[in-house]
């Protein structure tokens, strides 16, 4: 889907301007604000506390509410075949969010779960590499529905709603992960589709231990997705698609 990461760039080149003034004056403000921002986007308790307001509002098992008549999952990354491996592949959070939907048709509702994600650079749509990962963990062809043109949250919603109506359904169980439910949800519901949410991806340890306090680019990558979430939220906001 549609991504940007700027928030450590930003910070980086933050940082050399303010090295830069350095060299001409006493250290000043910035550079210490420079070197403590991006601390703080690579430590991991800062990014479990900016997570905190988002993942805490789900809860880590799946939905009580079995009332609904489809299963969707949306796509996120996903990389074309690439040598030695003649086959696409899904990244980490898309193959999460794939394998609890698979989880959630044969364990929780045995109804069909429709896969929400296009393609890009002319390559094949996400959701058929989808559809072939929860057909791998037991979900049956026939009851895998593939959503082949969205290329964004909106679209997700927009182009699945379209589906799910001609099927009859207005009420869906919906899989992503929990940083980036808020947002999908009321997309959705925009579109007349009532949502029970099932979050995944929880960030946020059940256990703590002592490389949790260790800055890492892990923690940088959750803090632009955040990032990239919040603006996002805005912008939907501000052109009524939320």
């Amino acid at each position: 889907m549609t991504y940007s990461q700027p928030l450590f760039p930003l910070l980086l080149i933050l940082l050399v301007i303010a090295a830069i003034r350095t060299q001409f004056s006493r250290p000043n403000r910035i550079l210490l604000a420079a070197v403590c921002l991006i601390f703080l986007c690579s430590w991991p308790p800062a990014a479990y506390l900016f997570l905190y307001p988002f993942e805490s509002r789900y809860p880590m098992r799946p939905p009580d509410d079995r009332s609904v008549g489809a299963i969707v999952v949306l796509s996120s990354a996903w990389f074309p075949p690439y040598p030695p491996l003649p086959t696409p592949i899904l990244g980490t959070d898309t193959f999460e969010r794939c394998a609890y939907a698979a989880w959630l048709h044969n364990h929780w509702q045995h109804v069909p779960v429709l896969a929400s994600g296009g393609g890009s650079r002319g390559y094949m749509p996400y959701s058929l590499t989808m559809r072939e990962v929860m057909a791998k963990q037991g979900v049956p062809e026939d009851s895998i529905w593939t959503e082949q043109k969205s290329t964004s949250t909106y679209e997700n919603a927009a182009f699945s709603a379209a589906i799910l109506k001609q099927h009859g359904v207005r009420r869906i169980c919906l899989v992503t992960e929990a940083y980036h439910m808020a947002r999908a949800e009321q997309c959705f519901r925009k579109q007349g589709i009532e949502v029970v949410p099932a979050a995944c991806g929880f960030r946020i340890p059940l256990h703590w231990h002592a490389s949790e306090f260790v800055p890492s680019w892990e923690a940088i990558s959750w803090n632009e997705e955040l990032l990239h979430e919040l603006v996002g939220f805005a912008w939907y906001k501000a052109r009524g698609r939320v």
